[in-house]
C-alpha cells in the first residue's frame, strides 16, 4: 500500500514526506473496522485522481450494517441461556412443589408460608 521506497547510497531507504500521512490513513482506516483489502481500494481511487468518500461510506455502513447483525445475534445467544435458566428454576420450584405435596410437607413451602404469614396479618388485623 506504500510505494516501494528508493534507496540512498548507503542503502537506507528513503520515504517520501507523505508516507507517515498515509500509514496514519492505514492505521485509522483498519480502527475504523476496514481490512487491508477495502484500504488498498480506497488508495487505488485516490491514487487515480478519484474521490474515495463515496465508497468508504459505503464500506463503513457495510460494516455497520455487519456489526448491527452480529449484536442482534449476541443478543439472542445470550437470551437463550436465560430462558433455559429461568425453566430450570421453574421446574425446580414445581418439582419442588410436587414434592412437598406427595410427603404433606407443603408448609415448609416458601410461598405456602408468605401465604400462610399473609393471611395470619389479616386476620389479626380484622379481629376485635
Amino acid at each position: 500500500m506504500l510505494p516501494e521506497p528508493p534507496r540512498t547510497s548507503s542503502g537506507y531507504r528513503d520515504c517520501a514526506s507523505d508516507a507517515a500521512l498515509r500509514l496514519g490513513l492505514i492505521r485509522d482506516a483498519q480502527g475504523a473496522g476496514l481490512s487491508l483489502a477495502e484500504i488498498r481500494s480506497v488508495l487505488e481511487l485516490r491514487g487515480g485522481g478519484r474521490a474515495p468518500c463515496g465508497h468508504v461510506t459505503e464500506l463503513i455502513n457495510d460494516h455497520l450494517t455487519d456489526i448491527d447483525r452480529r449484536m442482534a445475534e449476541l443478543l439472542a445467544t445470550r437470551t437463550e441461556p436465560r430462558r433455559t435458566d429461568r425453566f430450570i428454576r421453574v421446574a425446580v420450584a414445581d418439582h419442588a412443589a410436587y414434592e412437598a405435596f406427595l410427603t404433606g410437607t407443603l408448609s415448609g413451602l416458601p410461598c405456602v408460608r408468605r401465604l400462610e404469614s399473609h393471611l395470619t396479618m389479616k386476620i389479626v388485623k380484622t379481629s376485635p
